[in-house]
């Protein structure tokens, strides 16, 4: 999920400075922004396909995406053991940071940025990319691409990644 890799992008940005180089996050939770609650009660509470689907359908701003394959892939996934406790244990403790207070919006532009966030997210709307504007933050929002921006608009993703990365 988006929120795990922006808490461990925050963590090695805290913890190792001196070795980030550069962050790229895509939709990340600590930005400040709400998160959509009824997602993530709902994505933890489904055990069967409809509740699932009804859930997921948030993460695209086309349905298309949600696949009969990537349903019965989730639900496998949700069934293994431990996963439904991890990820309510994920959830209950929200976006705190890290131990010694350290914020995500605190490291963005310290190093060279890449944000890359879908204009229709539903699950964590974009912030203004006015309040992230800097000469080391590239901010992009891309239009009909919901919170799986990487699945719906995958070549644009790529290309904007790679021109970062140069």
């Amino acid at each position: 999920g988006h929120s795990m890799g922006a808490a461990i992008c925050l963590l090695l940005a805290d913890q190792a400075a001196a070795r980030v180089k550069s962050l790229t996050l895509v939709g990340p939770a600590g930005l400040g922004q709400t998160i959509n609650r009824d997602f993530i009660g709902g994505f933890i509470a489904a055990t069967d396909r409809e509740r699932l689907q009804s859930a997921m359908r948030l993460l695209f701003a086309s349905e298309s995406f949600l696949t009969p394959q990537l349903l019965e892939h989730t639900l496998r996934y949700k069934r293994t053991e431990g996963v439904n406790e991890a990820l309510a244990k994920i959830a209950g403790s929200r976006f705190r940071g890290t131990s010694s207070g350290g914020q995500l919006r605190d490291v963005v532009g310290r190093v060279p940025n890449l944000i890359i966030w879908g204009a229709q997210d539903a699950i964590m709307p974009p912030p203004d990319p006015a309040a992230f504007a800097g000469d080391n933050v590239q901010f992009h929002v891309l239009p009909g691409s919901g919170h799986m921006v990487q699945f719906e608009a995958a070549a644009e993703v790529n290309r904007l990644i790679d021109a970062f990365l140069g």
